[in-house]
């Protein structure tokens, strides 16, 4: 997925939202980690594009493995491994950001990539033939190099053989890229099941570069100055869900502040019980 703005930083978030992931960096001297850091070295580079509308400034591309019974430990390093040489030939001397995500049912890697080369003022666009050589390459890399996963051959199909979209959806599944939409959800997704306050869910999102908006009936993002409509999103049904969570714990913290009004009452009756029924003698005596 290519963007038109240098969004370099709300990508990062993206990227690093999981609590278990592995973070390295290509052609960067800046610490992974350090997200300021990494964020300058991608926005010095892209000062030397030539500012234009609708133009890339950056690329985000995921690679993944097909499904397999290999330990965690070896497939983040396959992962690590591909990714390494999937930039070596498709990026080999552009700015590039990659995450290991390890909680996840199939284990992936996520690439930032800058759009132009190292201080380069043109940005690289690569044709679909030549993509499609780089894909064909990693595949093979893939196969030879790690024959303990099932060998793959979605990328040395000549044009003939992509009649179907069903055909081309498969020719996706180790280098993939993942659409604004699918992004967007993904995201929103997180938000809805951490959130436990209206405050926190507008926060974590505008923290992120989305701003949520509630128009009559009608609940929706912006994001990068386009708005989305939850339901055309496909989340209106987790949107109520999660409304619906919110009036829950809500209702539990009402609950919770009426109890302890009640106990506090009970304890004053009892008090004022208690002091009733002391006898005169002993008063005299207090």
């Amino acid at each position: 997925m290519s963007r038109s703005s240098a969004s370099f930083a709300s990508l990062y978030d993206y990227l690093t939202r999981d609590s278990d992931f592995e973070l390295d960096g290509y052609n960067l001297y800046s610490s992974p980690h350090d997200k300021k850091s990494i964020v300058e070295e991608f926005m010095k580079n892209a000062d030397f594009l030539q500012r234009a509308r609708g133009k890339n400034y950056l690329y985000h591309e995921i690679i993944s493995l097909s499904k397999n019974n290999l330990p965690s430990q070896e497939q983040q390093h396959i992962l690590q491994d591909l990714a390494q040489e999937y930039l070596s030939k498709r990026a080999g001397q552009h700015l590039a950001f990659t995450a290991l995500h390890k909680d996840k049912e199939h284990m992936h890697i996520h690439l930032m990539i800058s759009a132009n080369e190292i201080t380069g003022d043109k940005r690289i666009r690569f044709s679909k033939d030549s993509f499609a050589s780089i894909q064909k390459d990693l595949e093979n890399y893939l196969n030879e190099r790690y024959p303990q996963l099932n060998p793959t051959e979605h990328y040395q199909k000549s044009k003939a053989d992509k009649k179907t979209p069903r055909k081309e959806q498969e020719m996706k599944s180790h280098s993939k890229k993942f659409s604004r939409k699918d992004e967007l959800c993904e995201t929103l997704r997180t938000v809805f099941e951490k959130a436990t306050s209206e405050e926190y869910f507008k926060n974590t999102l505008k923290n992120r570069g989305i701003d949520f908006y509630i128009r009559g009936k009608t609940a929706g993002i912006v994001f990068e100055e386009k708005k989305y409509r939850l339901n055309t999103l496909g989340l209106q049904t987790e949107y109520n869900q999660f409304v619906n969570k919110l009036e829950r714990i809500k209702n539990r913290k009402e609950k919770r502040a009426e109890s302890k009004i009640d106990s506090r009452r009970e304890q004053m009756n009892r008090t004022r019980t208690e002091k009733s029924t002391v006898k005169p003698q002993e008063r005299q005596k207090e």
